[in-house]
Order: structure tokens, then C-alpha cells, then sequence
């Protein structure tokens, strides 16, 4: 198995995937972004997180994320596999879908709010403590996405916390 980073690959030289597929596991390319993908990436969850909390139905908005985190794990594992790379930094599909996690029911038009939710994400998605780095191990795209939901739920109960303590 070929360990290079994507953005390392001459995309010539690997075997063609949907370019849908390609659009959606990047984040509309910007996992291909020289610098921190995974940070461009979570911006995007940001947007995302703010689209969804405009769907008023509590069960249309459950229905909805989860919808995209299903279709999402076979996604991560062909983008994965057509990379040749366990889990690419191409692939920032887990943190866009990661950042809704952390922002369920959360006042998403507060700018500290999406500014915590983002710095606190991305600190458990780089670190990933326990347990979130067990997620990790799980087989193909499941744990691409599995360690960035559980970090997004780590997120949520640290936000709660900070806004139980009125810091936020």
C-alpha cells in the first residue's frame, strides 16, 4: 500500500473514481489544500452546521445528517482505496460532517459559539485522546469517519460545559 499523501500523488497515476465522489470526500476540493485540509475542511462544517439548523423540523434535520453520514463511510473507503492511503488528509468529508455533531441545537448564529466549536474540534481531531483514536482503527471508511464523529460529540459536551459555565 502506497502511504503518500495526496497531495504528494500525481492524480494521473491512480485508477479513476466518480468525480462526485471526489467532490464530496474533499469538501469541494479543498482537501487538497497545500496547508491544513482538515482545518479548511471544518470551516466547511461550519457552513453546514449553520444550513442544517435552518431545517425547522428537529426529525428532518436528524434524518438529513444522518443521511449524509451514511452515504458518507462508502464514499471515504472508495476515496480512500483510489488514493491507496488508510485515511488521506484529501478526505475532509469527517470533519464537515463532524462540526454538525458538535453543534447540535447549539445557537449557530453566535460567532463564539462556531469560534469554540472550531478551535475545540480541531484540538480533539489532531490529538484524538482516548477514545477517540480507538475509533480510528475501525476498517476502512467507517473509521475515517467514526474517530471525527466521536470527536464532534467531545466538542458538543465541552461546549455545553463552557456554556453551563457561562464562558460562552
Amino acid at each position: 500500500m502506497n502511504t503518500t499523501e495526496p497531495s504528494q500523488l500525481d492524480v494521473r497515476q491512480v485508477k479513476p473514481l466518480h468525480p462526485v465522489a471526489i467532490f464530496l470526500a474533499t469538501g469541494a476540493y479543498t482537501g487538497y489544500s497545500p496547508v491544513l485540509p482538515g482545518t479548511v475542511g471544518s470551516l466547511l462544517g461550519l457552513v453546514l452546521a449553520f444550513g442544517l439548523e435552518q431545517i425547522p423540523s428537529f426529525w428532518l434535520r436528524l434524518f438529513v445528517l444522518a443521511a449524509l453520514w451514511g452515504v458518507s463511510v462508502p464514499i471515504c473507503t472508495a476515496m480512500a482505496k483510489y488514493l491507496r492511503v488508510k485515511d488521506p488528509n484529501a478526505i475532509v468529508l469527517d470533519e464537515i460532517l463532524a462540526l454538525p455533531v458538535a453543534l447540535w441545537g447549539l445557537n449557530v448564529h453566535s460567532w463564539r459559539v462556531l469560534a469554540a466549536a472550531f478551535v475545540i474540534f480541531r484540538i480533539f481531531d489532531i490529538t484524538k485522546p482516548p477514545p477517540i483514536r480507538w475509533f480510528e482503527r475501525l476498517p476502512k471508511g467507517l473509521g475515517i469517519m467514526a474517530d471525527d464523529l466521536v470527536a464532534g460529540m467531545f466538542t458538543y459536551a465541552a461546549l455545553r460545559l463552557l456554556i453551563a459555565a457561562g464562558l460562552l
